[in-house]
């Protein structure tokens, strides 16, 4: 009986181990693909737009996780913006319905 439990603790052990993941670095590479993101300097499995000043993990996703993150609404509200020259308050008063550029 001794045996079979160190075989499920075993097996339970194994199971565990493949399930861990490893972080992957952030890469600089992705700077010439997406022209809007950076390391971050605390962590360096972290990303940082410098559209919308928000870091976000790359670590488990990589580049995936840049291309989720350019399709939010809001790093798309905000690179638009910053197409078309407006201002951060400009931004802001979009939603009041005042800008006055």
């Amino acid at each position: 009986m001794r045996s079979s439990d160190s075989d499920i603790a075993a097996t339970a052990k194994k199971t565990k181990i493949s399930k861990l993941k490893v972080m992957q670095k952030y890469k600089p590479e992705w700077e010439k693909q997406y022209g809007w993101v950076t390391s971050d300097s605390q962590n360096k499995t972290n990303a940082r737009c410098t559209i919308c000043a928000v870091n976000f993990t790359s670590g488990s996703g990589g580049i995936g996780q840049i291309k989720q993150h350019q399709e939010t609404p809001k790093h798309r509200f905000k690179a638009e913006a910053k197409k078309n020259g407006r201002s951060d308050g400009c931004i802001r008063s979009l939603f009041r319905g005042k800008c006055n550029k």
